[in-house]
C-alpha cells in the first residue's frame, strides 16, 4: 500500500511539473505574440522608423533574456554595416561601430545571409574578427551571440543580434523568434521607404 501511495505521489508531482511547464510555455508565447503585435501596430501607424527599430531591439533583448541587442543596416554602395539601434549596452561605443560585410558576427550574418550562433564569440575562429568590434565585445564582457539577417525581397539589408555576458547555447526556438522580430524590422524599413517615395510623389 505504501508503495502504491508513493507511485501516486510521484505521478501527481510529475503532472504538476508538466502543468507548470506548459503554463510557462503559454505565458512565454503570449509575451512573444504581444511583442510582435506591438511592433506591428507601430509599423501600421507609420511611426518613426528609428522608434520602431528601437522597439525591436528592446523586445529582442527582453524576450530572449539577453544582455545586449543591436540592429545594423547594410549600406550596399560601400559595403558597410551601420548600427541603427541598441539595447542593454554599457557604453555608447556600439552606436558608432561600423563594419564591412563579412566582418564580425553581424557582418558574417549579412555576407552569408543566414543565422549565426556562437557560444563564445571571441574564441570562435569561424568568424572573421574585427579589432574594433572585438575590443567593444571584450569591454562589454559579451560571450554568446545569436545573429539573424534582415531581408527584403530576398535581399539582405541588415542584421539583428543578441548577446549574453556568459557562454550560452542558443536554442532553435530562440533563433526562430529573433528571425520573426527581424522580419518585423525589415517590414518597418520597407514601409518607411514606400512612405517616403509616395510622399515625394
Amino acid at each position: 500500500l505504501a508503495g502504491a501511495f508513493e507511485v501516486m505521489r510521484t505521478k501527481l508531482r510529475d503532472s504538476r511539473q508538466e502543468i507548470e511547464t506548459r503554463t510557462q510555455d503559454i505565458e512565454r508565447r503570449n509575451m512573444e505574440l504581444s511583442a510582435l503585435n506591438d511592433i506591428g501596430v507601430e509599423i501600421s501607424a507609420l511611426l518613426d522608423v528609428d522608434k520602431t527599430l528601437n522597439s525591436v531591439v528592446e523586445k529582442a533583448r527582453e524576450l530572449l533574456g539577453a544582455d545586449v541587442a543591436l540592429l545594423t543596416s547594410f549600406v550596399e554602395k560601400d559595403g558597410r554595416l551601420l548600427v541603427k539601434a541598441t539595447s542593454g549596452a554599457r557604453t555608447e561605443a556600439f552606436t558608432s561601430l561600423q563594419l564591412k560585410s563579412g566582418q564580425g558576427l553581424a557582418g558574417s550574418v549579412v555576407s552569408r545571409g543566414q543565422p549565426i550562433i556562437t557560444e563564445d564569440y571571441l574564441r570562435d575562429l569561424t568568424i572573421l574578427h574585427d579589432n574594433e568590434a572585438d575590443s567593444m565585445v571584450r569591454e562589454e564582457g559579451l560571450k554568446a551571440h545569436l545573429g539573424v539577417p534582415l531581408k527584403l525581397g530576398g535581399k539582405v539589408v541588415g542584421a539583428l543580434v543578441v548577446a549574453h555576458r556568459r557562454v550560452y547555447k542558443f536554442q532553435r526556438g530562440e533563433e526562430n523568434l529573433l528571425s520573426r522580430l527581424a522580419n518585423q524590422a525589415a517590414l518597418a524599413i520597407e514601409n518607411k521607404c514606400e512612405f517616403v517615395t509616395t510622399d515625394r510623389g
